[in-house]
């Protein structure tokens, strides 16, 4: 499951010396899942419906389970014909195509708009770009392990969304400014209220909680959802996908989806592509800020999900 995501994107042009498409590990899929595949096809919904109160709970969900599992074979059949056009790559390949990313990115946040911003925007891009900086470092480093890297995407994927949606305007980038703050003191007053923290007066070293806990909840914001988010700046896409597959090793929804252990080492190898084209993407929407905002057209065909 490590790599799932994976297939969605297809390799990217010619001009990079490594492709940063997202090759997949779901070749194998149909031998895998082939007795599920099997056990859909036998299924009768009539037939299904009529004998349902008289099965167990467990059986109940069998049906359901198939038609879920079938349609996952569907989907990986769909996914050996896009991926005959995808060249795996070697480790060394990506990961040095890894390195030219994180140093190229590193040179962007030294850039004098970025490194003396004042401005919300130039800030939040700033942001962005070191903590790409350092999940890029992380890859690096975890580079034979799946569910790291798998995180690693992840977070890449959620940075990109709230990246391109502050990009779109002073207003974006203002509205989000807002937001530690006001996650800080939520996470305060939750604890107040719940009795595991407190404010104390330090020259009386009386309780204040209770008359601190107004100016808490005034500095809380709704912030948009990361949904809203990619909803409104074009890439509803790539959250759809790409997010929320992204999101099951995350929460540690992958349990039966795993592979084998000496599967784990291909996994990880198909992931790195995936992280190298969030890379590029924020890299792409630091380059055309301030002249203009990166339209989601040029993002998406810059991690390759987009054809050309």
């Amino acid at each position: 499951m490590a790599t799932f995501a994976s297939f969605f994107f297809a390799k990217v042009g010619s001009d990079d010396s490594c492709s940063d498409g997202l090759p997949s590990h779901l070749r194998r899929f149909p031998l895998k899942y082939k007795t599920w595949l099997a056990s859909a096809e036998s299924i009768d919904p009539k037939r299904d419906r009529l004998v349902e109160s008289h099965l167990s709970k467990n059986e109940r969900w069998a049906p359901a389970l198939a038609h879920y599992f079938a349609l996952t074979c569907a989907l990986a059949v769909l996914t050996i014909e896009i991926m005959k056009s995808v060249t795996l790559l070697s480790e060394e390949q990506y990961l040095l195509t890894l390195r030219e990313r994180i140093d190229q990115l590193k040179a962007r946040a030294d850039l004098p708009r970025y490194k003396y911003a004042t401005d919300d925007e130039p800030k939040l891009i700033a942001y962005f770009l070191k903590r790409a900086v350092q999940f890029g470092e992380a890859a690096f480093r975890t580079r034979d392990l799946a569910d790291p890297l798998d995180v690693s995407m992840r977070v890449l994927c959620d940075d990109l969304i709230r990246l391109s949606w502050l990009a779109q305007s002073e207003s974006s980038a203002a509205e989000y400014a807002k937001l530690p703050i006001s996650a800080l003191c939520k996470l305060a007053r939750i604890n107040i209220e719940k009795g595991h923290a407190r404010i104390v007066h330090s020259p009386t070293g009386k309780d204040a909680s209770v008359e601190f806990l107004p100016k808490l909840s005034s500095l809380e914001v709704k912030g948009k959802t990361i949904e809203e988010m990619a909803n409104e700046c074009g890439l509803e896409k790539l959250y759809n996908i790409i997010f929320w597959i992204g999101s099951l090793p995350v929460h540690a929804n992958t349990y039966f989806l795993n592979d084998p252990e000496g599967e784990l080492a291909k996994d990880a190898l198909s992931t790195l592509p995936a992280i190298n084209a969030f890379l590029r993407a924020i890299a792409l929407i630091a380059d055309n800020f301030p002249n203009r905002a990166t339209t989601p057209e040029e993002i998406m065909r810059a991690l390759g999900m987009l054809r050309h």
